[in-house]
């Protein structure tokens, strides 16, 4: 098998690109291959049932974040470093031009990360952004790992996936102090949460959020989720004079199941009826709401949207992680 290396690849690509141009100039000499970038998308998939995952999610990111996408997928220790390379192909409604990124996979042993970030270095899109994903905790716990930060702009986790809160802000709070942005899809999944909360609030015969004076959150499992603890946070930072309270619901793990706002003269709840359907009372009206799924590529969609530091996360993650967090 020959040696894996930054040029090898780029010399693949380059052939990959010639291939896709000239069938598509057989078809037809209107037709033609657009070859979209905006960043290079480092994605660490969790182990080899996670790559099948990782590929549908990035064929839908494609579309609104097009990407050369370098999937890290883990391997055994003791082996070499293998990749391949492929294009991420759609066409536009009414158009004939297809639209393709292109996505290197790269079979990492453990105990060959350095390698890997030296054969990485070498196929960052040019001036152009990168951001790492890392779908699961295993890939910190590798040496080697965190010579990819100083390559990228951003790095987005789960927190939700670590099972346990501490141990969550404790590696954020690590990761804050070496560079890049940190980013948790546990926050960005509550967006359609946050803006069903504050939409309560709107119109001219809305309460008030100062007239709130307690704030349940109900939450699925045997404690607080992290996401549930930035739900907190952010609601204690938008009903400053309001006592939040957690309690325990029958649901699935990791869920917000409700949220309970009460005071003078306003007793709102949202109540988690199942799958995403959510019922709203103590506004105008009753009403249910569908909130739209989060899944990954919705919630990658988001974070990849933003390109800086996001303060209203860092506000929430400072008061969910510390000792006088909305626990």
């Amino acid at each position: 098998m020959p040696a894996v290396h930054a040029e090898r690849i780029l010399r693949e690509l380059t052939d990959l690109w010639a291939s896709l141009a000239k069938e598509q100039g057989k078809q037809s000499a209107q037709s033609g291959v657009l070859r979209a970038c905006s960043m290079t998308l480092i994605v660490a998939a969790e182990d080899e049932g996670d790559t099948a995952g990782v590929e549908q999610t990035l064929a839908e990111l494609m579309h609104s974040h097009p990407s050369r996408a370098i999937v890290l997928r883990p391997g055994l220790a003791g082996g070499g470093l293998d990749s391949r390379v492929f294009a991420q192909c759609w066409m536009p409604f009414g158009s004939r031009q297809q639209i393709c990124c292109e996505q290197i996979e790269i079979t990492v042993p453990e105990d060959a990360l350095d390698q890997a970030s030296r054969v990485i270095l070498g196929l960052l899109a040019p001036d152009l952004p990168a951001v790492l994903w890392c779908r699961g905790r295993r890939w910190f716990e590798r040496a080697g790992f965190e010579q990819l930060y100083p390559l990228i702009r951003k790095l987005v986790i789960d927190s939700c996936s670590f099972g346990d809160d501490q141990r969550a802000f404790t590696l954020i709070d690590e990761l804050r102090g070496k560079g890049p942005v940190v980013a948790d899809l546990a926050w960005t999944r509550l967006t359609a949460w946050r803006e069903m909360i504050a939409g309560a609030f709107e119109g001219p015969a809305a309460k008030t959020a100062e007239a709130v004076r307690e704030i349940v959150l109900e939450f699925y499992g045997d404690a607080p989720s992290v996401s549930v603890l930035y739900l907190g946070a952010w609601l204690r930072r938008a009903m400053p004079s309001a006592a939040v309270s957690m309690q325990r619901a029958g649901g699935e793990l990791g869920q917000v199941g409700g949220v309970q706002l009460k005071g003078d003269g306003v007793d709102i709840r949202f109540t988690r009826t199942g799958g995403d359907a959510v019922q709203v009372s103590g506004t105008a009206h009753m009403e249910t709401i569908m909130l739209p799924h989060a899944d990954d590529a919705r919630s990658m969609q988001e974070e990849l949207s933003i390109t800086g530091r996001d303060p209203v996360f860092e506000d929430a993650y400072r008061r969910a992680s510390g000792p006088k967090g909305a626990r």
